[in-house]
């Protein structure tokens, strides 16, 4: 990938690059993988609760087993984008928002007027499904 081409890939990601401030084209590809390894470990927004797509005993079961997160541990952890501005939707001085990461997961949610907001990989509630249907069997 050309140096340039890289420049501009960092500036769509919002990352600004100071002319000189990076010498060798290696050095971009640094800063740019390590910015993908970060952001692969950003949850997306799955589902809330109202358009849950699946049999709602998973719902429950990241529900029941979450615990408390401060706000800004879970921004640091989700994509807000799909949502829209997190200080608009989630402002910090709302003392009726709460946060939470499943105990069992990779899993954030928040709810807000009563409806979970998930995010979370479709992996990762594939394995919460999976560990509730094995229950189910064994039961």
């Amino acid at each position: 990938m050309e140096k340039k081409m890289l420049v501009a890939e960092l500036g769509r990601l919002g990352i600004s690059v100071v002319e000189g401030e990076f010498v060798r084209k290696s050095e971009i590809r640094t800063v740019l993988a390590s910015f993908m390894i970060l952001t692969d470990r950003i949850k997306p927004f799955y589902s809330d609760c109202v358009s849950w797509p699946l049999d709602t005993d998973v719902l429950d079961e990241i529900r029941r087993n979450g615990d408390d997160v401060e706000r800004d541990d879970f921004l640091a952890q989700v994509n807000f984008s799909e949502l829209g501005n997190p200080d608009e939707l989630v402002p910090a001085d709302d003392w009726a928002i709460r946060y939470y990461k499943y105990e069992k997961g990779d899993i954030y949610f928040f709810i807000h007027s009563g409806i979970e907001h998930i995010f979370a990989d479709d992996s990762d509630i594939r394995k919460v499904a999976e560990k509730i249907a094995s229950e189910y069997d064994n039961a």
